[in-house]
């Protein structure tokens, strides 16, 4: 039997395949309906745009972050999120998504009221099935606290900083191993280093020791003293590059962490010079005096 030019068999195999391709599209109208509610809940804007720069899709997290709706801005162009002073940036974080399918970095948007602030921008050119590029899916999320938080920790490094290197005592930074990781601009210009010279070495090793074998062994034992917890704090002389003696009170002090953990150890040193040289003098002095009242009680 047949209904017009088809067999049964051939209606058949039409109804299979309808059903099959209605399946098909179910599945791809539920996987995109998936895609969208996952896009809805990021916390991050999301937005499809062709390769003008207009809007197909965005989220509301990246309607949200600019003072939008997301109903206001389909249709609309990207550079409406920019100021003039920055298209030079947006222009060339396209052309790299063009040219290398992909762009990460920095990009400042401008919000409704004017205000601007600072993104991370994430761009992926896409393809259709030829591999023609027909638009570009861009995630952005807004650092403006991320970057207030890394200028307060500049201030932050740089008064440290400051106070670091403008003390007048010797100070540096190690590893509980007794790895150098810093050392003040004190300690430095002291023995006439560089940091690159010194840095990443074991302390014991570094010039401020190398010109007493016994000192050596006394920092090196007192490493893993300080690194169990320990305060170490012994009085040691050092050379300078001309050779002149200077006397040091040296201490090995343990940083501990929120655990009780060492995790750094402050090596400090503080030059006695005057006070060693005060009190020899103050020696012979009194040494002196005795001579003379013994000399004087004889000549009684």
């Amino acid at each position: 039997m047949k209904a017009g030019n088809k067999t049964k068999a051939e209606l058949i195999e039409e109804l299979e395949e309808l059903r099959e391709r209605n399946r098909h599209l179910e599945d791809r109208a539920t996987r995109l309906e998936l895609i969208s509610h996952a896009a809805e809940q990021s916390t991050e804007g999301m937005a499809i745009v062709d390769l003008e720069g207009n809007l197909l899709f965005l989220n509301k997290a990246f309607a949200n972050m600019h003072g939008y709706d997301p109903d206001e801005l389909v249709g609309k162009n990207l550079s409406i999120f920019h100021a003039p002073e920055q298209m030079p940036s947006v222009d060339a974080a396209n052309r790299e998504t063009r040219e290398t399918g992909r762009f990460d970095g920095e990009i400042w948007h401008v919000r409704r009221d004017g205000e601007a602030f600072p993104t991370w921008m994430q761009n992926t050119l896409f393809r259709d099935q030829e591999g023609n590029p027909i638009g570009m899916l861009g995630t952005l999320r807004d650092i403006t606290e991320q970057k207030k938080n890394e200028e307060e920790l500049r201030e932050s490094e740089q008064k440290f900083r400051a106070i670091f290197d403008q003390t007048y005592d010797f100070i540096g930074l190690m590893d509980p191993d007794g790895t150098l990781l810093d050392a003040n601009q004190t300690a430095l210009d002291f023995q006439g280093l560089q940091a690159g010279e010194v840095l990443g070495r074991p302390f014991w090793e570094t010039p401020w020791w190398t010109h007493s074998p016994e000192l050596q062994a006394r920092v090196r034992d007192a490493v893993p003293r300080a690194g169990a917890g320990e305060v170490v704090r012994f009085e040691a002389y050092h050379l300078n590059p001309d050779g002149v003696i200077f006397h040091i009170d040296f201490s090995l002090r343990p940083v501990r962490d929120s655990a009780g953990d060492v995790v750094l150890l402050i090596p400090e040193g503080r030059d006695i010079s005057d006070r060693v040289r005060a009190e020899a003098d103050l020696k012979e002095s009194e040494k002196n005096y005795r001579n003379l009242v013994d000399l004087s009680l004889i000549h009684i």
